[in-house]
Parts: structure tokens; sequence; C-alpha cells
């Protein structure tokens, strides 16, 4: 069996500081990164012609946001591998809005988040994650006093966008 691949969304909006777009996925026994904190995204499909196709399109059933009209791509992040299933590669793209965008959560996603990038990086504590799992090194922020965890595969897709930070906001 082959590497599998899968696309992710990193979507600034620079509007009030940089604002980035998270969703949280709905729990599913089907779903490996059920109810986790993450970008809109997944899984290439057969008929994707490549993997910045599969984003477009992830995105669009996630969150209703057509990247194409709405979006320019600005920065492309390493790929990344998640730890519960490392056959996958994980390859993350950057956008910036170029418009105003309304989100409508698809199936898959229970809600989603617009979090000022500045406030996050300054918000990295160790936590015990929703599923009991203790996380080391996890970012934390508050939605109606629920707390809302970024661990795991999407915690290390952020850690290297503000590594990268100086060459992404310079594009906004």
């Amino acid at each position: 069996m082959g590497m599998l691949e899968a696309g992710v969304a990193i979507i600034l909006n620079a509007r009030e500081g940089v604002e980035a777009l998270f969703i949280k996925r709905k729990v599913s026994p089907k779903d490996p990164w059920s109810g986790h904190i993450a970008f809109p995204g997944g899984r290439r499909e057969p008929g994707d012609k490549d993997i910045l196709e599969t984003v477009y399109r992830e995105v669009l059933e996630e969150v209703s946001i057509d990247l194409r009209e709405v979006g320019e791509l600005i920065y492309e992040l390493p790929p990344a591998f998640p730890g519960n299933m490392p056959e996958m590669r994980v390859y993350p793209y950057v956008f910036k809005l170029v418009s105003e965008v309304r989100v409508v959560v698809g199936s898959e996603v229970e809600r989603f988040f617009w979090v000022r990038l500045d406030a996050l990086e300054k918000e990295r504590v160790n936590v015990e994650s929703t599923v009991g799992v203790k996380v080391v090194d996890a970012y934390v922020f508050y939605v109606d006093g629920e707390k809302q965890i970024i661990w795991g595969m999407t915690k290390r897709i952020l850690d290297d966008l503000f590594k990268h930070s100086g060459k992404i906001f310079s594009r906004l």
C-alpha cells in the first residue's frame, strides 16, 4: 500500500490582527480525528488532479468557502505526518482571504472558530485532552467558556506556521 495523501488549508484573515480558521470535527467512530480541533481539509480522492485540488474540494465541503474565489495561496508549509496514521502525508497550504466569507459547516464539522494567532501563540500549555490523553505542549483557547485544545498534527502544523510567520505574515 502506498502513501496516503491529504491536504489542509490554513485560512488567514487579517481584519483585526491575524486570525486563522479552525474547525471542531464531529464525534464519529469512523473518524480517527473525531472531536479534534483541526484545519479544514481531508484525504485525496481518485478524482482529484492534485493535492491542491483536494484542499479546494474539502474546504468547500467542510466550511462552504470556495478558496478559488475568495482566497489567495500565499505559502506551502512542509508536509506533516499524523502520529496515529504514519502512512499518510498531509500537505498544509496557507491562504489569505481576499474578500469576506460566510462560513457554513458541513456534515463532518461540529463548529468553526476564528482564532487570533497572536493570542494563541502565548497559550502553550500541558493539558489533558478530551479523550483522557495527557498532551504535552498544546495550544489552548476558550470559546463560550469551553476549553478547546489544539494538539497532535494540527499543533505541529501550527508550530510550522509560527516558525515561518515572517515570510507568511508579510504577504497578508
